[in-house]
């Protein structure tokens, strides 16, 4: 994954910044070599916290940079596979919300505790 190129360096690891990924441990230098120009990258181990359905769900990211070459590379990894979301599943979900909850989700308003 590449955001759009901003005077020819691939910026992703401020967008995730901004998007609420925090790093989730310090900062690991002097990895592996750069894809472009072989210089020392760093990685990044970036971690975000989501609330959803009154459970909360934490995403993981990794993200290579180059201080070389200023490239930036994100590295995708999947811990384990994302569980297949059943009818009955859901439903169990969405009888354990409040009334009012349930009434706002379905007339499709934004929930403001969310």
């Amino acid at each position: 994954m590449a955001s759009k190129s901003v005077g020819g360096f691939d910026l992703i690891l401020g967008h995730l910044y901004n998007d609420g990924w925090f790093d989730e441990s310090l900062p690991e230098d002097h990895i592996a070599s750069c894809s472009k120009c072989y210089g020392q990258i760093t990685r990044y181990h970036l971690q975000k916290v989501i609330l959803a359905f009154g459970h909360l769900i934490t995403k993981h990211k990794v993200v290579w940079t180059c201080s070389e070459c200023l490239h930036e590379e994100l590295v995708e990894f999947h811990e384990k596979p994302p569980k297949k979301i059943t009818k009955r599943n859901f439903e169990r979900i969405f009888a354990k919300l409040p009334k009012s909850t349930q009434e706002q989700l379905l007339k499709g308003e934004k929930y403001g505790a969310l």
